[in-house]
């Protein structure tokens, strides 16, 4: 069975409370021995088991104590602390919902790929979805933004605006400019073959 060289990304950031690893396949093998990855059941055990819970402690125990310090719920009139809150929250909803989502959605596909002993084209359109894209390229921006939050602690909200705008932005370039410069298919990057 001929496997053809696949490229893996990885990239470690801190997301939701924990750290979570990240792997990008960036060409499409000609068959489905290298999408067991996502198979195994420790990722998802790590990530359902870990990373889920730790996030929720995370955020349970930071508006606690922020409630507990500001003396009730008065930190929402501050715009850098309420900007922080709610990009984590938004963070935390969004990589339940949409990676985690994607991330069954994708498993599913490689089970059913991996049974018939290539790559389906409902795994091939799955893996050109932009949604998970875009919201796996707004995770480093929305972190800037709260980590400049956090540090600049600004009175106004224009900060946050200008902010979350730069990092819808960015995120909307990668998202449109990286599948062109690293082609998702064997067919359209032979050099990578």
């Amino acid at each position: 069975m001929k496997v053809t060289r696949t490229f893996l990304k990885t990239s470690s950031l801190w997301r939701h409370g924990g750290l979570s690893l990240t792997l990008f396949l960036i060409s499409v093998p000609d068959n489905c021995v290298t999408y067991q990855f996502l198979l195994k059941p420790s990722a998802t055990l790590r990530f359902e088991g870990l990373v889920v819970p730790g996030a929720l402690l995370l955020f349970a125990s930071s508006t606690w104590f922020i409630v507990a310090f500001y003396g009730g719920w008065i930190f929402l009139e501050i715009p850098w602390l309420a900007g922080m809150v709610g990009l984590f929250a938004f963070e935390f909803i969004e990589g339940n919902t949409v990676t985690r989502l994607y991330f069954l959605k994708l498993r599913r596909l490689t089970k059913d790929a991996l049974e018939k002993g290539y790559v389906t084209p409902a795994l091939e359109r799955a893996r050109r979805e932009q949604v998970p894209t875009f919201t796996h390229f707004l995770d480093i921006p929305l972190l800037l933004v709260i980590v400049s939050l956090g540090a600049i602690r600004p009175n106004t909200w224009t900060l946050f605006a200008v902010g979350t705008g730069f990092a819808l932005l960015t995120a909307t370039i990668l998202t449109i400019m990286l599948p062109r410069l690293y082609p998702w298919t064997p067919e359209s990057a032979p050099h990578l073959m």
